[in-house]
This record gives C-alpha cells, sequence and structure tokens, in this order.
C-alpha cells in the first residue's frame, strides 16, 4: 500500500482485499481523510500490523476486531468523531502507545480493559471530555506517560502505576490530586489550572464551572520536577 494513501482527504470508503501482499501490511495510515467514517470489521485480519494512524479522519468508531490485532504496538485516533473506546482494546496486548487526544466527542469512563495493556508506555486522552480513568489503570506496570490536559469532566485520579515518569492533567475542579511521593520514578508533574479551550469544547455549565475556580493570582500551573 502506498504511502500516499494518507493524502487521500476526500476517500469515503475503505475495502482490505486480503491478498497475500495485503497480510503482511506493517504500517496503514488514513490521518486527514476526513471523510471516512469507519474502518471494515476485515482490519482485524491485518495479522502483521504495527501502526495504525487515523489522526484527523472522520472516523467515529473502530471495530470490534481491533482486538485481534496481536502485533499492533500504536494507535493514533487523536482529533476524531471517536465517541468511546471499545473494551476490545484490552485485546491488543503488544499496544505501548495510544493517542486520544482532541476527540471532543469522547465521553464517560475509560473502559477497565485497559489494565490489561501490560505493555502499554504512552497514553495521551488530552482535551477529550472523560469523566473517569479505571481503578485497573494501576495494573499498567509499564506506563510512562499519561496525558489528561484538558479533561474538565475529570475530578479525580485512581491510583496510578509507580512506572509513571510523566504526569500532566487539568487538576482546577479536582477534589483530590495523586500523592506525588508514592509515584517514585515521577520525573514531571504538571497539575494544570484554568485555560483557554476552543470554544466548541465548552459548553454552558463548563463555562460557569470554570469561572467559579478561577484562581486570585497567577500561580495557577504548577510543575514539580524532582531533582535528579
Amino acid at each position: 500500500m502506498p504511502e500516499e494513501i494518507g493524502s487521500l482527504e476526500s476517500l469515503t470508503e475503505l475495502t482490505l482485499p486480503l491478498d497475500s501482499d495485503l497480510s503482511k501490511l506493517t504500517h496503514l495510515s488514513l490521518s486527514g481523510c476526513s471523510l471516512i467514517k469507519e474502518l471494515p470489521c476485515s482490519l482485524g485480519e491485518l495479522e502483521a500490523l504495527v501502526e495504525l494512524h487515523l489522526s484527523s479522519s472522520g472516523i467515529v468508531n473502530l471495530p470490534d476486531s481491533i482486538g485481534n490485532l496481536k502485533k499492533l504496538r500504536v494507535i493514533r485516533i487523536d482529533y476524531t468523531k471517536i465517541k468511546r473506546l471499545l473494551d476490545t482494546i484490552g485485546l491488543v496486548e503488544m499496544l505501548e502507545e495510544l493517542y486520544v487526544g482532541g476527540c471532543l466527542f469522547l465521553r464517560g469512563q475509560i473502559p477497565d480493559e485497559v489494565g490489561r495493556l501490560s505493555h502499554l508506555r504512552t497514553l495521551h486522552l488530552s482535551y477529550t471530555r472523560i469523566c473517569g480513568l479505571p481503578m485497573t489503570i494501576s495494573h499498567v506496570a509499564r506506563l510512562q506517560t499519561l496525558e489528561l490536559e484538558g479533561c474538565l469532566k475529570l475530578q479525580h485520579l485512581p491510583e496510578l502505576p509507580s512506572s509513571l515518569i510523566h504526569l500532566s492533567c487539568h487538576a482546577s475542579s479536582f477534589l483530590s490530586v495523586p500523592d506525588p511521593l508514592k509515584l517514585v520514578n515521577l520525573d514531571y508533574l504538571d497539575l494544570y489550572g484554568p485555560y483557554n479551550p476552543p470554544k466548541e469544547f465548552l459548553q454552558p455549565e463548563d463555562i460557569s464551572k470554570s469561572i467559579k475556580q478561577l484562581p486570585s493570582d497567577e500561580t495557577s500551573k504548577n510543575h514539580l520536577e524532582r531533582d535528579e
């Protein structure tokens, strides 16, 4: 499959004929294809696939068959219209990087099955409307980077794995924050205060909530870096 497929911004449908060559495909990119809404179930038959790039596409759902991709290491669905993460995401057992940032339609709780991703190192969920992370995230023993900037609906974090090195989150509405002393490998902690998100991101209740929480000084952004 040629690299130029990622430039087909008017693509509306993708059919994957699984001949001997395509079954060996390791990288698939449809980034920027804003008119394509979904992928066929046959995606799950691309057993050699290592990276799937769908950033800024029109994708609204991933097929359940994505759980069959046992060699997949990178999923980029950031800046799409994805509404939820499938439970079958937990079956992508070799997944190392998951980028879901900027998905303004992603709401609710991240599924418990994320806790099964034992190889996951990077999780980007910034600028989504998620309201919670599962308790099982503490089982993701290799997680190093967790990005939660601009998640206005998030009010607390569960116990996080001690492997975490980089944590960034919008904490102005948090009732509590993780104890950094328990995150023994943490090098970077950024607890963002109020920010100016895109106007389409905020709903009326978000705006009123942010106004009530404006700080009295300009120290709303706190950086904590552990001395090496």
